[in-house]
């Protein structure tokens, strides 16, 4: 998206991540469960899905973790195997 507008990129990332995710109220983790969950119950966000499955790794999450969330999630969501699956291949890869 950035070569159409990079500059509501650089205020979409500003705003989440310099306002929204610096507050006390939740912590990191607990943020990026949500993040994951949000992900997945949308559907058709592949990119955005390996970006944030990469960061839980870098937090400190583990394989086992990061599959828990996205099978809890995916029996609520309709189970949209098309966006999970190869991005947690990707990911275990990349992390690996």
């Amino acid at each position: 998206m950035r070569p159409l507008a990079p500059e509501w990129v650089d205020r979409l990332v500003s705003a989440l991540y310099d306002d929204l995710y610096q507050r006390k109220i939740l912590t990191i983790r607990e943020r990026h469960i949500a993040t994951l969950s949000a992900l997945v119950a949308m559907g058709d966000t592949r990119p955005q899905l390996r970006f944030q499955m990469l960061a839980a790794f870098h937090l400190g999450f583990t394989r086992a973790e990061i599959e828990e969330i996205l099978i809890q999630n995916s029996v609520f969501s309709g189970f949209s195997s098309s966006e999970i699956l190869p991005s947690m291949k990707l990911c275990f890869s990349l992390a690996a």
